[in-house]
Order: structure tokens, then sequence, then C-alpha cells
């Protein structure tokens, strides 16, 4: 009698761990991070990645079953980062302080040659004179600029922080070439490079008055 007894719970134990009643295995995410595809991961791996700024609600992310990549912000995964504001329009983003670097080199360019072009007065005045004489004006230090344009792409990149945009990752490059910051910001603010354009125009102008003033 004890061994009839035992015969449903051994069948209902059995079907417990029957392969067709496993739970279906958790999708398998996929991310955008510096413009490569990482994972697969987990959806707990992702919140963890989130979590940890690794990655922000804007980053790409895709599944199978997913028609195409979507931001985090639009996935099933949405309620992770609803209290998370998103980042304002590009069009209410505030742009002066690259609108500056990029006339920087033309306004020191004007100086520049200004001077130049006093001391070369002075110069050949003094031959006429018989006289030699060192330039009676001074030139800006090229680090004066360099550090002007260093000081506002910082502020730029903290100002933007406050507005949702994160742009850590190519701060630095306003430490080495200030059009790499700005071709990079314009595509992840989505606006128009005019800015970084405009950089490269006014150096440009800034070499060809150089070149007419220095002897």
């Amino acid at each position: 009698m004890q061994n009839d007894a035992s015969k449903p719970a051994t069948s209902a134990s059995a079907s417990a761990t029957s392969p067709d009643m496993q739970p279906p295995p958790l999708p398998s995410w996929y991310y955008v991070q510096d413009g490569s595809q990482r994972g697969p991961v987990s959806a707990d791996e992702l919140k963890a990645l989130l979590r940890s700024k690794t990655i922000d609600p804007e980053t790409q992310v895709w599944r199978a079953g997913l028609g195409e990549w979507r931001s985090v912000r639009t996935s099933e995964l949405a309620d992770t980062v609803e209290n998370i504001p998103p980042p304002i329009s590009p069009a209410l983003v505030r742009n002066g302080l690259v609108w500056t670097v990029a006339l920087l080199p033309l306004v020191f360019g004007l100086i520049d040659a200004s001077i130049a072009y006093e001391n070369e007065k002075i110069r050949a005045f003094a031959l006429m004179l018989g006289r030699s004489v060192k330039n009676a004006y001074p030139e800006i230090p090229t680090a004066i600029p360099a550090g002007i344009t260093l000081w506002l792409c910082v502020w730029d990149f903290l100002r933007l922080r406050k507005v949702g945009y994160d742009l850590r990752k190519i701060i630095w490059t306003a430490f080495i070439l200030p059009p790499v910051y700005l071709f990079i910001r314009a595509k992840r603010v989505k606006q128009r490079p005019t800015y970084a354009i405009t950089w490269i125009v006014t150096t440009l102008i800034y070499l060809l008055l150089m070149a007419a003033v220095t002897p």
C-alpha cells in the first residue's frame, strides 16, 4: 500500500522536472559602447551597467525578437530608468561656449597679425635710421589661446552634463585637438557640426594672416 501511495508523488516530481516544464531562457541583450557592439549579457547585468553609469538611458540595446536597435529608455527595460530625465532637446542646448572656441583662432589671429605688423613697421623705420631694434610689442604666448580654448571646452562639458549629455569619454580630446571635441560633441548632441567646421576655417585664416605679416 505504501508503494502505491508513493506513485502519484513520484509521477508529479518527474513531471515538474520535465524539460517541457522548464522556464524559458532569459533573453540575451546586446548593447553599444564606444561605437562597438558588446554582449551578450542578461537583463540584470545590463541594469548593473546602468547603475554603474557604464552605459546610460540613451544607450542602444537589442535582443532577439526586437526589430531594431533601440535606446534603453524605449525598450522593455524602461522602468529601470524611468526616474532619470532624458537629455534636453538639441534645439535647447546652448552653444555659446563652443562658438567662442570656434572663433578664437580668428580673434587671436587678428591680434597677432596686428602686433606683427606694428613690429615690422617699427623695425623698418629703425633700419632707415640705421638702428636695430627688437620687437616693440611682445607676441601673445601660444599657451594663452590654448588655455582659454581648453577652459571653454571643459566649461561646455560640465554644462552639458547638467542637461543630460555625458561626454566624459571624449573630454580628453579637448586637451589634444579642440575640433575633435567639437565634431564629436555635435554628433552626440545631434547637431550640425557647423561650429567645428568654423574652427577649421578660422584656423586657416589665422595661418594666412600670420604668413602675410611675417617677414
